[in-house]
């Protein structure tokens, strides 16, 4: 190893294989292979010659020569790249000295539960050779073919794999978030390919990385490529979801504002439309990525409340409200209020009130969809029963049953001629089914709705509501009649005569008029209501 050192046989190599010219690809690899194999016997022993190669520019000269093999057209050139790489990567595992993986402060700011720092495995399994590495960073950096650039992530994937330490020994190079800054301009087939290595990372290696989070929250806001911030969100979903410590950890790194801000890029191609229905062309790209951000927005605020003031202090909160009218993204931006309203959001659940008040009364969907947020949200925070109280939830709710007077009544009247009665029902449902939620469990909203809002206002609201008048008596048909009047056992109670009658409907609903059908269906949402069904 000395005397090779000392006459400089491993710069004189080098330089001649810079020299030749009428070699053929695969033959100056040949060439590498002979050096390489100086190379990695010497490690075990001596540090010198790889030294040596360093010095002399040899790892410079690898990547140039990777570079220009990516530019030859020919079958010969595609063997020689995938052969010089793998001699490369068997090169990162040469070194005389051990490396230790260390990490910056910064680097274990937020930290998985039992994560630690994997000890090398040892020689020929953990990377020893920084600069051989650098070869492969360098090359994916600068490299165009999706050819090369597959083989360099094959070559650092196997890297990765082989140790665990390995990444955590290369993360001072930045090579992950370095690549993240780039992988825009890669095929697509190499983007999916980091984004399965920066899962790795995460899932396996249990490590929240920093810095590449970093990269991709300036990939996303730069918007240089829809594609590849498509499959950056699906990867930072999967994040988000596996455990807790990302959400902090998407708000440090600006992620959480960056995906506001796309959410505002969104809202504003939505309201270039001529009306809610008829919105601008949007690209399905562009829905597909403001949805995806949209599911990430419900996570990262879901049971943080420092997330969702941070969402509201960026304006998330309004621009939210904002696109709540629009069917096409209606139930993305009804989850995420969902969760603001779950963190405490009073201001949220009156805007979101006040929506469904002030909607026309042809806009029945829009009145469902809302009620139908507030409630799952009644149903799955206690709190927020008190909230829905305290902000004239109840009023609001009864309003809309008030403003459904004749909706189902014997003659279709305007407006109710115009909207499908499956519809009519459905909002019917609802209306109970929210107020039911709000008074469950809860002394203070029962007493409330009891001496504030009164059964009477209710029953008022449901006569109005055209099936119901005093002249018609509705006799059970399961008993015989003399005279009218109804003979029962004395064992039987008016309860089961109501549940029997609703029984019939669902088996004979064809040979019943439509005006008793509405009132049996009244009458069991009001039976479920006093049961609490």
């Amino acid at each position: 190893v000395h005397y090779i050192h000392s006459k400089g046989c491993v710069s004189m190599c080098v330089e001649n294989m810079q020299r030749v010219q009428k070699l053929s690809p695969l033959e100056i690899i040949e060439m590498f292979v002979t050096v390489f194999c100086f190379l990695k016997d010497s490690s075990d022993v001596s540090h010198l010659l790889l030294d040596d190669f360093r010095t002399c520019q040899g790892y410079i000269f690898l990547s140039d020569f990777l570079l220009r093999l990516e530019q030859t057209q020919c079958e010969e050139a595609g063997d020689a790249v995938r052969n010089l790489t793998l001699l490369v990567s068997s090169l990162v595992m040469c070194g005389y000295t051990e490396i230790k993986p260390a990490l910056s402060g910064n680097a274990t700011l937020f930290q998985l539960p039992d994560f630690t720092i994997p000890h090398p495995v040892g020689r020929g399994a953990s990377v020893r050779n920084i600069q051989a590495f650098q070869v492969l960073q360098t090359v994916f950096l600068k490299a165009t073919s999706g050819s090369l650039l597959t083989t360099v992530l094959d070559a650092v994937t196997t890297i990765f794999n082989s140790d665990n330490a390995n990444y955590f020994i290369v993360e001072p190079q930045n090579t992950l978030s370095q690549f993240a800054e780039r992988i825009y301009c890669k095929p697509a087939r190499v983007q999916e390919q980091f984004f399965e290595i920066l899962e790795f990372v995460v899932f396996h290696l249990n490590y929240v990385p920093c810095k590449e989070l970093v990269s991709l929250s300036i990939l996303i806001k730069t918007n240089s490529s829809l594609e590849c911030s498509i499959r950056a969100m699906q990867s930072l979903l999967k994040f988000v979801r596996h455990d807790p410590v990302f959400k902090d950890a998407f708000r440090e790194v600006g992620l959480l504002q960056v995906m506001v801000t796309s959410l505002h890029r969104y809202a504003t191609l939505m309201k270039e439309g001529k009306d809610l229905d008829n919105v601008c062309e949007i690209s399905e790209d562009q829905e597909n990525l403001a949805f995806l951000e949209m599911e990430a927005l419900t996570a990262l605020i879901n049971k943080n409340p420092t997330n969702a003031a941070m969402f509201r202090q960026y304006g998330g909160a309004r621009c939210v409200h904002n696109l709540v009218p629009y069917p096409r993204c209606r139930q993305q931006m009804l989850s995420v209020i969902q969760q603001l309203i779950c963190s405490g959001g009073e201001d949220d659940m009156v805007t979101i009130l006040g929506l469904m008040h002030s909607a026309s009364v042809l806009d029945i969907q829009l009145k469902i969809d809302i009620l139908k947020c507030l409630l799952s949200v009644l149903n799955d925070v206690d709190k927020s029963k008190a909230i829905f109280r305290k902000v004239g939830g109840f009023v609001y709710v009864m309003s809309v049953l008030v403003s459904m007077e004749g909706c189902v009544g014997e003659q279709d009247k305007e407006p109710w001629d115009k909207i499908e009665r499956k519809l009519v029902l459905e909002m019917l449902r609802t209306s109970f089914e929210t107020l039911t939620a709000a008074m469950r469990h809860d002394p203070a909203n029962t007493r409330f709705f009891a001496t504030d809002v009164r059964y009477e206002t209710l029953s008022d609201a449901v006569k109005l509501l055209g099936c119901f008048s005093g002249q018609c008596e509705l006799i059970s048909p399961f008993h015989t009649t003399e005279s009218h009047t109804t003979h029962l056992p004395t064992s039987t109670t008016n309860t089961t005569v109501l549940l029997d009658t609703f029984l019939y409907v669902d088996s004979s609903v064809s040979d019943m008029p439509e005006l008793v059908k509405n009132s049996l269906y009244i009458l069991r949402l009001l039976y479920s209501m006093a049961i609490d069904g």
